[in-house]
């Protein structure tokens, strides 16, 4: 894919922005994989070059900076400068997500990390007995007292399915 850059110095863009725009306007913003002759160094996986999508719907390179394809954070980047914070924040975004998350595969063929419900600690439905139900409600309503929260709290959908 050919692409003209764009400077990021012509529009009042910095690395925060961008990583607002890349997360929150993904039809207009993303991040492309470095190409390269050479293999890429492990941390380098990580990151790849935000682009824009121009007016005639071609996206175009946003020179000057590099963005994670995980979290979208995005860094300063040219050919003079440190990859440092580049490498650290490799190592810990890579182990952040990759501890907690699964790949899934979409239909437009861009993967994204989702984390599963059990990796948060929530199991399938069981059934509940006589004894805990009653436990349950004692516990409900000795919360709503004590916090003096209103009664109406216990009719909300969200405690419901919880309890």
């Amino acid at each position: 894919m050919s692409s003209i850059e764009i400077s990021s110095s012509s529009n009042t863009i910095n690395s925060s922005k961008l990583k607002q725009l890349l997360k929150f306007e993904s039809n207009k913003y993303s991040v492309i994989k470095k190409e390269s002759s050479t293999p890429l160094t492990g941390w380098w996986e990580v990151f790849g070059y935000p682009e824009k999508l121009d007016e005639h719907g071609v996206f175009q390179r946003i020179s000057g900076y590099v963005s994670c394809f995980n979290c979208y954070c995005t860094f300063i980047y040219g050919n003079n400068s440190g990859t440092t914070r580049l490498r650290q924040h490799a190592a810990k975004c890579s182990k952040t997500t990759c501890s907690s998350s699964i790949t899934v595969e979409c239909n437009d063929s861009s993967s994204s990390r989702q984390a599963t419900l059990a990796q948060h600690g929530f199991k399938k439905c069981v059934k509940i007995n006589e004894k805990d139900i009653d436990n349950i409600k004692r516990l409900s309503a000795q919360w709503i007292c004590q916090d003096i929260r209103p009664f109406c709290t216990l009719r909300d959908a969200g405690f419901r399915a919880l309890a």
